[in-house]
């Protein structure tokens, strides 16, 4: 199954169901954040309202940078981070995320209910 979640991770599915679209982190994308070249990671291209995402604060627009300890640069990356975590039967996993120019710590849920 992890194939499957890599596959709907590049055309924008919902990452181990947490409620958010991942997409690669482009130059134009940069561009339009106000972001150095040098940043790496995913954009969050939407987040589905009421869904763990969402109530961990995580926004459409932010940029992931790492997932736990781990650099992300692609949303399969990202995808299969967040997968690892949940198969660890962990609570959360802690992302960094550029918003606005700001870096913040965000702990996303991943344990249901």
């Amino acid at each position: 199954q992890p194939a499957e979640q890599v596959a709907s991770a590049e055309t924008n599915a919902s990452p181990a169901s947490v409620g958010m679209n991942l997409k690669p982190l482009t130059d134009d994308d940069r561009g339009q954040l106000g972001l150095d070249s040098s940043i790496k990671g995913v954009v969050v291209g939407q987040v589905e309202q009421d869904s763990p995402a969402a109530k961990s604060g995580v926004e459409a627009g932010d940029v992931i940078v790492r997932v736990g300890n781990d650099e992300v640069t692609t949303p399969s990356q990202a995808v299969e981070d967040i997968a690892t975590a949940r198969r660890a039967k962990k609570e959360a996993i802690p992302l960094l995320v550029m918003r606005e120019g700001t870096t913040y710590y965000l702990g996303l849920q991943l344990a249901s209910g």
